[in-house]
Protein backbone atom coordinates (compact mmCIF):
# COMPACT_ATOMS: atom_id res chain seq x y z
CA UNK A 1 0.00 0.00 0.00
CA UNK A 2 2.77 2.28 1.01
CA UNK A 3 4.62 1.77 -1.99
CA UNK A 4 1.55 2.29 -4.32
CA UNK A 5 0.95 5.67 -2.66
CA UNK A 6 4.17 6.39 -3.60
CA UNK A 7 4.93 5.58 -7.19
CA UNK A 8 1.59 7.26 -7.18
CA UNK A 9 2.74 10.56 -6.21
CA UNK A 10 6.05 10.29 -7.79
CA UNK A 11 4.12 9.87 -10.98
CA UNK A 12 2.02 12.89 -10.58
CA UNK A 13 5.10 14.80 -9.38
CA UNK A 14 7.13 13.93 -13.03
CA UNK A 15 3.35 14.87 -14.48
CA UNK A 16 3.34 18.51 -13.25
CA UNK A 17 7.13 18.54 -13.63
CA UNK A 18 6.95 17.77 -17.45
CA UNK A 19 3.94 19.74 -17.90
CA UNK A 20 5.72 22.92 -15.94
CA UNK A 21 8.81 22.23 -18.20
CA UNK A 22 6.49 22.04 -21.23
CA UNK A 23 5.01 25.88 -20.10
CA UNK A 24 8.45 27.09 -20.04
CA UNK A 25 9.54 25.93 -23.02
CA UNK A 26 6.47 27.21 -24.92
CA UNK A 27 6.90 30.77 -22.24
CA UNK A 28 10.29 31.01 -23.86
CA UNK A 29 9.25 30.33 -27.94
CA UNK A 30 6.92 33.10 -27.52
CA UNK A 31 9.40 35.27 -25.89
CA UNK A 32 11.94 34.61 -28.95
CA UNK A 33 9.04 35.21 -31.37
CA UNK A 34 8.39 38.45 -30.13
CA UNK A 35 11.85 39.23 -29.95
CA UNK A 36 12.42 38.21 -33.89
CA UNK A 37 9.24 39.97 -35.09
CA UNK A 38 10.01 43.40 -33.37
CA UNK A 39 13.58 42.91 -35.04
CA UNK A 40 12.58 42.33 -38.27
CA UNK A 41 9.90 45.24 -38.01
CA UNK A 42 12.81 47.88 -36.98
CA UNK A 43 15.12 46.82 -39.05
CA UNK A 44 12.24 47.12 -42.16
CA UNK A 45 11.39 50.41 -41.21
CA UNK A 46 15.17 51.86 -41.01
CA UNK A 47 15.24 50.82 -44.25
CA UNK A 48 12.19 52.75 -45.27
CA UNK A 49 13.31 55.69 -42.99
CA UNK A 50 17.43 55.09 -45.33
CA UNK A 51 15.16 54.94 -48.47
CA UNK A 52 13.16 57.97 -47.88
CA UNK A 53 16.59 60.11 -46.96
CA UNK A 54 18.46 59.35 -50.32
CA UNK A 55 15.44 59.25 -52.97
CA UNK A 56 17.71 61.61 -54.52
CA UNK A 57 20.06 59.28 -55.64
CA UNK A 58 17.51 57.80 -57.49
CA UNK A 59 17.27 61.26 -59.62
CA UNK A 60 21.20 61.31 -59.22
CA UNK A 61 20.82 64.55 -57.81
CA UNK A 62 23.01 64.66 -54.33
CA UNK A 63 21.66 65.07 -51.22
CA UNK A 64 23.17 67.89 -49.26
CA UNK A 65 24.95 67.31 -45.67
CA UNK A 66 25.50 69.78 -43.54
CA UNK A 67 28.44 68.96 -40.32
CA UNK A 68 29.34 71.24 -38.05
CA UNK A 69 33.41 71.26 -38.28
CA UNK A 70 35.27 70.25 -41.25
CA UNK A 71 37.10 67.38 -39.24
CA UNK A 72 33.07 65.98 -39.48
CA UNK A 73 32.45 67.15 -43.08
CA UNK A 74 35.65 65.29 -44.24
CA UNK A 75 34.31 62.14 -42.66
CA UNK A 76 30.58 62.67 -44.45
CA UNK A 77 32.83 63.55 -47.23
CA UNK A 78 34.85 60.02 -47.38
CA UNK A 79 31.24 57.75 -46.33
CA UNK A 80 28.99 59.89 -48.93
CA UNK A 81 31.30 59.89 -51.56
CA UNK A 82 29.89 61.17 -55.03
CA UNK A 83 26.11 60.80 -53.91
CA UNK A 84 26.44 63.84 -51.22
CA UNK A 85 27.73 67.03 -50.89
CA UNK A 86 28.38 68.16 -47.79
CA UNK A 87 28.70 71.88 -46.31
CA UNK A 88 30.13 73.48 -43.10
CA UNK A 89 28.14 75.55 -40.76
CA UNK A 90 31.75 76.64 -39.44
CA UNK A 91 34.27 78.24 -41.48
CA UNK A 92 37.55 76.27 -41.76
CA UNK A 93 40.06 77.41 -39.44
CA UNK A 94 37.94 78.64 -36.66
CA UNK A 95 37.78 77.27 -32.74
CA UNK A 96 34.40 75.68 -32.65
CA UNK A 97 34.24 76.32 -29.02
CA UNK A 98 34.37 79.67 -29.09
CA UNK A 99 33.18 81.14 -32.44
CA UNK A 100 29.42 81.60 -32.93
CA UNK A 101 28.00 82.45 -36.23
CA UNK A 102 24.84 84.61 -36.77
CA UNK A 103 21.66 82.84 -36.51
CA UNK A 104 20.65 84.01 -40.05
CA UNK A 105 23.95 82.10 -41.10
CA UNK A 106 23.04 79.10 -39.36
CA UNK A 107 19.39 78.83 -40.78
CA UNK A 108 20.68 79.61 -43.92
CA UNK A 109 23.21 76.52 -44.18
CA UNK A 110 20.48 74.34 -42.39
CA UNK A 111 17.82 74.87 -44.88
CA UNK A 112 19.65 73.61 -47.99
CA UNK A 113 20.64 70.52 -45.65
CA UNK A 114 18.46 67.13 -45.79
CA UNK A 115 20.54 65.75 -42.57
CA UNK A 116 22.64 67.92 -40.35
CA UNK A 117 26.08 65.80 -38.65
CA UNK A 118 27.22 67.23 -35.02
CA UNK A 119 29.15 65.74 -32.48
CA UNK A 120 26.28 66.42 -29.97
CA UNK A 121 24.32 68.90 -28.14
CA UNK A 122 25.94 70.65 -25.59
CA UNK A 123 29.63 70.17 -27.25
CA UNK A 124 30.16 73.33 -29.54
CA UNK A 125 28.31 76.30 -28.69
CA UNK A 126 26.74 76.68 -32.02
CA UNK A 127 25.38 73.47 -31.52
CA UNK A 128 23.36 74.54 -28.61
CA UNK A 129 21.98 77.08 -30.84
CA UNK A 130 21.33 74.39 -33.81
CA UNK A 131 19.30 72.30 -31.43
CA UNK A 132 17.56 75.01 -29.85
Amino acid sequence: MWIEKFYSIKLKSLFYQVKLGIMVEERKDVRMRIATLILITSFTFSQIGLANLFTGFANEEKVIVAAVVTQLASVVREVGGEKIEVVTILPPYTDPHHYEPSMDSILNTLSKAKLVVTTGPHHFAVEEKIYQ
